[in-house]
């Protein structure tokens, strides 16, 4: 309701799910199952249809075995979530993880998270295709010296992990909230 209402709320959801297998969950010590995630993400858009949904996953959990990837690998397409961030776990210490048995091969983490990213870079791809043709204020973060181009941020960028706009032509500088046609997706 606050995004309907208030245009000073930005429809971009950053929702930290991490994993959808209910054990691997659980040993994260979180709640949550890829159903009610699944839910909660249908209630999102039915709520807010430009909302832009992003999203992080850990890999490589002790304990996390190939059937649980699988089910990670299947909430994401089921998910469709427009922006991922993908990591393999890392052991530190001084966490309740550090002493888990069952770790899995850095190998293995490596080649899960490079799987997720891989899998994601299409459903990101489609999802920002509805952008195409819109008009979107954008925030101008710089000009590239040398080249009449500039590179903006709209509300379904988030700095530094998410894409960014790219600006052909006019005289936009650094801090100017302009609006900007959008023509098409790459990358």
């Amino acid at each position: 309701d606050a995004c309907q209402s208030d245009h000073r709320i930005l429809p971009y959801f950053d929702l930290p799910f991490q994993h959808a297998s209910e054990r691997i969950l659980a040993a994260m010590n979180r709640s949550g199952s890829a159903e009610a995630y699944l839910e909660l993400l249908g209630d999102i858009r039915s709520a807010v249809p430009a909302a832009v949904i992003r999203s992080t996953f850990l890999v490589g959990f002790p304990g996390e075995h190939d059937d649980d990837f699988a089910a990670l690998r299947r909430f994401q397409e089921s998910a469709r979530l427009d922006w991922l961030g993908a990591f393999a776990y890392s052991r530190e210490e001084d966490t309740p993880a550090y002493s888990m048995k069952d770790r899995v091969p850095r190998r293995t983490a490596a080649a899960r998270k490079a799987e997720i990213e891989d899998a994601q870079r299409p459903i990101t791809e489609a999802a920002l295709q509805r952008f195409i043709g819109s008009t979107q204020t954008v925030l101008v973060e710089e000009r590239i010296d040398g080249d009449d181009l500039a590179i903006a941020r709209g509300y379904m960028n988030a700095p530094e992990v998410d894409g960014a706009i790219v600006i052909v032509g006019g005289q936009v500088q650094a801090g100017d909230v302009i609006d900007v046609s959008i023509s098409a997706v790459r990358g």
